[in-house]
């Protein structure tokens, strides 16, 4: 019986093995890595900003409250400005295991 069949799942991905960052040091393609990663960083914290003061600028314009949770998204030549009024629960978190070792 295959494995498809008896509903056991084949896994996703598989962990190949860790590697201490100070070995990758000198590689080449890891610091073009690290460059591009800082750089998305500083893009996203940037964006991360505008979308605040976007948010901060439809809650005095539509006189909501200031702790009113605001989203909106760009489609075509729309903005649609959506007030969240419940937020969906997340799942549970992890149990954390340090205290165990």
């Amino acid at each position: 019986m295959s494995d498809e069949m008896n509903g056991a799942k084949q896994p996703k991905s598989k962990t190949l093995g860790h590697l201490p960052v100070a070995k990758l040091a000198e590689v080449k393609e890891w610091k073009a890595f690290m460059e591009k990663a800082e750089l998305a960083k500083k893009a996203n914290d940037a964006h991360e900003k505008a979308k605040d003061a976007m948010r901060a600028m439809f809650r005095k314009t539509l006189k909501l409250a200031a702790d009113a949770d605001i989203e909106f998204s760009k489609t075509g030549d729309k903005i649609t400005v959506t007030e969240i009024l419940e937020r969906k629960t997340t799942r549970s978190q992890a149990k954390d295991l340090s205290e165990m070792f």
